[in-house]
This record gives structure tokens, C-alpha cells and sequence, in this order.
């Protein structure tokens, strides 16, 4: 049997197998594409301030943790967030650290944005907050098809399938795709639509078209998802590539269950700034026992890529640096779970990468249609030629 023969009956077989998942997961990943954007525009009344001056200092982290302490003495603050833009406001997360058990579902989160010169709070948010509560139901059905609890587990076998399933299709489709005659009308029957088509033409036409823009993409999509749904992927990257390995994160220090004493932030956060002189954002960590570590992530403004992190971990008691790991001397091993992360979401490469992304999975819910529509005018015509068959007398087909 000729290879793309081969190929295409694998291409419809994966594609009428898991293409409902496939829609659910190109859907609301279309949906979740520039949900940091939108967020941003949504809560822009809640976390953005007017700074008194240009000279106007923030407070600094002490002063604005010790003033979510006191609006929210039932909770426990976490981490704190600044931007490097003077006019968005301070992040600080609570966690409502009552009633949990160990081993069991994390504690719920809240958001309380501060001003960052005046210490008063703007609102506090949770997941369950308009927008939020939006983005966590799509991210829901896009990683878990919409269930929760136990079942998640199976859920996200099913979509790490799928994902495989579907670079699957991106593959072959790249290759079933390639006109068997090279000319310029056959190349524009794949790669441009032709207005005024319908029914198997039109499918026709928008499958191969939409295939042919988006493949490349979809295959980074698909590729990555499927490494996120199944870790053990990289342990094959690393074995094939000789990646080296990036080392175990460092188990918590084990002291005493009562809060670390957290005086002095604002100098490790000064020594925090001195780091990465150009940072874009800064993420503390608070420590929730003695004598664990207080935490600095910290991404660089000057460059392209917004998720390159580094990290400084520092002893809250005398101010020494534990550690200091700079994105560029990170492992390659480390940097790749960054790549594929960011890689899934488009975020790698900034806003356009975003929308390359998002449109790329609107693609994907017009390639499911169209290919399933296809794949069913297929099944309808050769049910017809077996009646026909069945219904012609032997003699008469002789």
C-alpha cells in the first residue's frame, strides 16, 4: 500500500477517534490565548494607581504585608508582587490556611491588590471572581474535560492521548497535504480559499488551507501539551538530546509549625532589585516555617522572551544569598520545561506568540468539523455503494 494511503487512513483514524477532545481542547485553548490581556483589561479599575509624583517611593514589602495582615488577620499572606510599572498596583496572596488537611486539596487563594504608596487596598479577587471564575472553567475542560476530583487523573490521560493523537494528525497532515503535482494551481487549491464552495468542496478546501497554515504550529502545540500531560516525556527528551538532567528542587527545611519571623523584607528586597537591575516583575515567596528560605522570581524587561526567570533564594535572618540562579546559567534541562511550558501558550514569544497560538486552535475546531465532515460524507457514500452493490442481481454484474 503506497505510504500516503497509509498515512492518510492513520490521519482519519486518529482524527474520528479523539476529535471530539480535540475540539473541546483547540476550543478553549483559543479561549485561554490572551487570558493575561484580558485579565489585565478586565481588573485594569482594580490593579492600576495613580502615583502621587515620579520621586514617590512604594512602601515597600513590610509595610504592605503588614497591612494585608491587619484587613485579613483570618489568613495567611504568601507572596507578594510588584511590576515595574509605577502605575499597577502591589499583589498579595492570602491563602485561607484553616480546615486543610496534609495530602489534601490545596487551601483557596485570594488576590488583594494594594496601592503600593498608600498601603490601602483596591479589591481583593478570588477564583471564583467574574473573569477568573471564566478562565478557570475553560482551563478546567482544557486540561481536564470539565471533571473534578479523582477523575481528573483519567481526564488528563484522555487529553494527553488526545494531544498525542492530534500531533499525529499535524505530522501526516503536513505530508497528505503536498500536492503529488507540483504547479501553481495545485498549490493554491492547498494553501488559499476559494470562495464560492460548498458542501465536500468547501470542507474540502478549508481543511487543507487552514491544515497548511497552522501545521508547524499545531505541532509545537501538540507537542508540548503532550509533554505537560505526561511528564515522564522528558525523561526520553533528556535520553535522546543527553540534556543533562536538572536537579531535584531542595526539600524544605523542616522546622518548627509556626510562622517564620518576617521583619527585615524590605532589604532582602532591595537585594532582590540589585540582582537583575532590569527587571520586569518581582515574585516573593514568603517562608511559612522557620527557618526556610525566602523566595525572589524575577523576570528580565530587556528580554523577548517574558518567562525568562531567575531566582534568588535568600536566608530571612542575615540577608545571605543561598542561592542566586540567573536564567542564562540555568541548566538546559530546567530551560526546557520553561520552553515547553511557555511554548504551549504561545507566551515564549510575547503577545504575537500568544495570538499565533490562539488562532492556530480556532484552526484546530474548523479542522475537527471539517475533517469529521468529511470523514462522514465518506462513510455515507460507500454505505451506499454497498446497498447499490447488494441490490444489482449477479447475473447482471456479470
Amino acid at each position: 500500500m503506497p505510504l500516503r494511503r497509509v498515512l492518510f487512513w492513520v490521519h482519519l483514524a486518529a482524527g474520528v477517534t479523539c476529535g471530539l477532545v480535540i475540539f473541546i481542547m483547540s476550543f478553549t485553548g483559543a479561549l485561554l490565548a490572551l487570558q493575561p490581556q484580558i485579565l489585565l483589561w478586565a481588573e485594569r479599575e482594580l490593579r492600576t494607581v495613580q502615583p502621587p509624583s515620579v520621586e514617590t517611593p512604594w512602601l515597600g514589602p513590610d509595610v504592605l504585608i503588614a497591612r494585608a495582615r491587619e484587613r485579613h488577620p483570618d489568613m495567611t499572606v504568601t507572596g507578594l508582587t510588584r511590576e515595574h510599572d509605577r502605575t499597577l498596583a502591589a499583589s498579595v496572596t492570602l491563602t485561607k490556611s484553616a480546615g486543610t488537611t496534609p495530602g489534601g486539596p490545596p487551601a483557596p487563594q485570594t488576590t488583594a491588590w494594594l496601592n503600593p504608596y498608600t498601603g490601602a487596598e483596591i479589591a481583593q479577587q478570588d477564583a471564583a471572581t467574574g473573569w477568573r471564575r471564566f478562565f478557570r472553567t475553560a482551563t478546567d475542560w482544557h486540561r481536564w474535560l470539565g471533571v473534578s476530583g479523582d477523575r481528573r487523573t483519567a481526564a488528563r490521560w484522555i487529553t494527553g492521548v488526545s494531544n498525542a493523537a492530534f500531533l499525529v494528525l499535524a505530522i501526516t497532515g503536513m505530508y497528505i497535504w503536498i500536492p503529488r503535482l507540483w504547479s501553481g494551481a495545485a498549490i493554491r487549491a492547498v494553501a488559499w480559499f476559494r470562495p464560492g464552495l460548498a458542501g465536500k468542496a468547501r470542507d474540502f478546501n478549508w481543511h487543507n488551507v487552514i491544515g497548511v497554515w497552522s501545521a508547524a504550529v499545531l505541532v509545537v502545540l501538540t507537542f508540548t501539551g503532550m509533554c505537560i500531560s505526561f511528564p515522564k516525556t522528558y525523561d526520553v527528551i533528556y535520553a535522546v538530546t543527553g540534556i543533562e538532567r536538572p536537579p531535584a528542587p531542595a526539600a524544605p527545611n523542616a522546622g518548627p509549625q509556626r510562622r517564620a519571623r518576617d521583619t527585615g523584607f524590605d532589604r532582602l528586597w532591595t537585594l532582590a532589585e540589585s540582582h537583575l537591575p532590569t527587571w520586569r516583575s518581582i515574585a516573593m515567596r514568603l517562608p511559612q516555617r522557620e527557618g526556610q528560605p525566602v523566595t525572589f522570581t524575577i523576570n528580565d524587561r530587556e528580554r523577548l522572551n517574558a518567562m525568562a526567570r531567575s531566582t534568588l533564594t535568600v536566608n530571612p535572618t542575615d540577608g545571605q544569598v543561598i542561592r542566586w540562579e540567573p536564567y542564562e546559567q540555568l541548566a538546559t534541562g530546567q530551560r526546557l520545561r520553561t520552553w515547553m511550558r511557555f511554548g504551549h501558550t504561545g507566551e515564549l514569544w510575547g503577545l504575537a506568540g500568544q495570538i499565533i497560538a490562539g488562532v492556530a486552535s480556532a484552526g484546530g475546531c474548523v479542522l475537527v468539523w471539517t475533517g469529521i465532515a468529511l470523514a462522514w460524507r465518506r462513510l455515507t457514500a460507500w454505505l451506499a455503494r454497498r446497498r447499490r452493490d447488494e441490490r444489482v442481481p449477479i447475473g447482471r454484474a456479470a
